[in-house]
Parts: structure tokens; C-alpha cells; sequence
């Protein structure tokens, strides 16, 4: 079959193993079987014996191996180490702290540093680094009691006014208003303006005023929307009046004349 190219040949049955096949072989044109082929490796290295070393919360099975075989390598039980990005440990203890712990802990390590308290006393800071409580100020859940001592508020510089105004929610909340001049009418701010000056009052709750008016003439306190008066809001030449205004809902107030 000269010039026959390999494509050109008719397509081979299941092969048996006997088949003759030709190759070069040392420089000689030899014959081989399929057979012979198929049973051929290059690698047909041999081992003597192959294993596996892993840290210890590993283990290995399967090696020794000295012919062929598979290494198998699974978690041990053993704990991560530390050093490797475990806790070192393969159980959690949880602190109970009823039982486990004892004596007082202090201020540095979350604790208050105290035994005991005093019976509606207040705890507090008696210095950057120590929480202490006493009598002198105590709360029973619904009342503020002062024992002992003297109670010290915040006093902002008064408002001064020498002529007609409508008071900031800021300028009432100084508490002290002085009136200078003559006669004029100061008229408080609007309710929706205290609100948004004070957004956590609540309802039922007061802000107390005064006006001490040393202007050579009366002056009369306005109300504004969503504010409405009980008693005299004119304040005479040389007096000091004490007003109170009280929160009855979302921006409704009613101004009452207390002394």
C-alpha cells in the first residue's frame, strides 16, 4: 500500500493486544505489540517509603508509603496554637459572676471600687479615678432631696433690655432678665421656637423666669402663639417678678406670674 497516507487507511477494530505495530528502536525498524505499548511507562520510579510531618493539631494516615498509596491529612482535636491564629484552647469557660469572682472591682476595671451604697444616695465622681456615695443628695425614684450643704445652679450673665423686645428662646433661659429704659412691652418667643431650644422637655415640666426692672417705667410681658397667661404680667418700676413657664404639650405652653 506505497503512498498511503495514515487517513487514507481503514479505520482499526477493537484492539486485541496482538496487533503488530512497527518502530524505531536503537536505530532499527522494529515490531511491537499493542499490548506491549500499553503495559509501557516512563515513569516507572519506585518509592521505599514516603510520609508527611504537620503540626500537631493535624494528623497524617496512610504513610508510610513504600509502593503507592494516599496520604490523608485531618484535624487532630488537638488546639490551634496561639502562634498560629487559634485561642489554644478547644473549649470555652464562660465566668460566672455570681461565683467566680470575689472581692471589690475597681474603677479601672469597669467596676465602681465600692461594697456598698447609701440608701437612695447618688453615686458619683469624687474624683477622675473614684466613685463614692453619701446622704447629701439623694433621689427616692421620684423626688430630688438636697440633706446637706448648699445646691449651686448654673447662672448665666442676665439678659439686659432697654427697649420693646421679643425675647429668644436663649435669652429666656438666662433666668434673669434686667430691664433698663423707660416703659415698653417684652414679648416672650414663640412656643415652637422653646421647643426647638429645649427638645427634650418633656410635658408637665417649667422653666423659670425673672425680670427685675429698674427702667423708669412699667413693663408688660406679651405672650406669643402657643402661649397663654395666668396672673399680672406687668412688672412696675423697682420690682422683681417671678414667672413660670409650664409645658403642657408639644408646643403649648401657659406662663404663670408666681411672685
Amino acid at each position: 500500500m506505497a503512498n498511503v497516507t495514515i487517513t487514507q487507511l481503514p479505520t482499526a477494530n477493537a484492539l486485541t493486544g496482538t496487533e503488530a505495530i512497527p518502530l524505531v528502536q536503537n536505530g532499527v525498524t522494529v515490531q511491537a505489540s499493542a499490548a506491549q505499548l500499553g503495559a509501557f511507562s516512563i515513569y516507572n520510579g519506585t518509592v521505599t517509603s514516603v510520609n508527611a510531618t504537620v503540626p500537631a493539631f493535624l494528623t497524617v494516615s496512610g504513610g508510610p508509603i513504600t509502593t503507592s498509596g494516599t496520604l490523608a491529612i485531618s484535624y487532630s482535636g488537638t488546639a490551634l496554637p496561639i502562634a498560629n491564629g487559634g485561642t489554644g484552647s478547644t473549649s470555652t469557660t464562660f465566668v460566672n459572676l455570681a461565683t467566680n469572682v470575689t472581692g471589690t472591682l475597681p474603677v479601672a476595671n469597669g467596676g465602681t471600687g465600692l461594697t456598698s451604697f447609701t440608701a437612695n444616695g447618688i453615686v458619683y465622681a469624687s474624683s477622675t479615678s473614684a466613685l463614692a456615695t453619701g446622704t447629701a443628695l439623694s433621689f427616692d425614684g421620684a423626688n430630688m432631696f438636697v440633706s446637706g450643704g448648699n445646691l449651686w445652679q448654673y447662672a448665666p450673665a442676665p439678659t439686659s433690655l432697654s427697649g420693646v423686645t421679643t425675647l429668644t428662646a436663649a435669652q429666656l433661659g438666662t433666668d434673669v432678665i434686667n430691664t433698663t429704659g423707660t416703659t415698653y412691652t417684652v414679648t416672650l418667643p414663640l412656643a415652637t421656637a422653646i421647643d426647638t431650644r429645649y427638645p427634650a422637655a418633656g410635658t408637665s415640666v417649667g422653666l423659670d423666669f425673672h425680670i427685675v426692672n429698674t427702667a423708669s417705667g412699667t413693663i408688660t410681658v406679651a405672650v406669643n402663639t402657643g402661649i397663654t397667661s395666668v396672673g399680672t404680667l406687668t412688672v412696675a418700676t423697682g420690682v422683681s417678678a417671678a414667672f413660670r413657664l409650664r409645658r403642657t404639650a408639644t408646643a403649648t405652653y401657659i406662663l404663670y406670674r408666681i411672685s
